[in-house]
């Protein structure tokens, strides 16, 4: 019966590690919520801004009328 020796197990174990991070998974996870956030944070600006040019414009047609 032949022992068999795997001479790259430890070299293979430290690839695994590395590879299963968790530090580096919540590193991109982070990242990923971040840039999740800035995208709504950016729509919800567009909306005010759509929001606020409607009001102003309804504002400028109401004075003309009042005039």
């Amino acid at each position: 019966m032949a022992i068999r020796l795997n001479l790259l197990a430890e070299t293979q174990a430290a690839e695994e590690l590395r590879r299963k991070d968790p530090v580096k998974r919540v590193g991109w996870i982070g990242a990923l919520l971040i840039a999740i956030m800035l995208v709504w944070s950016s729509s919800l600006q567009l909306k005010a801004k759509l929001v606020n040019s409607q009001v102003a414009h309804k504002d400028r047609a109401d004075e003309r009328d009042l005039q």
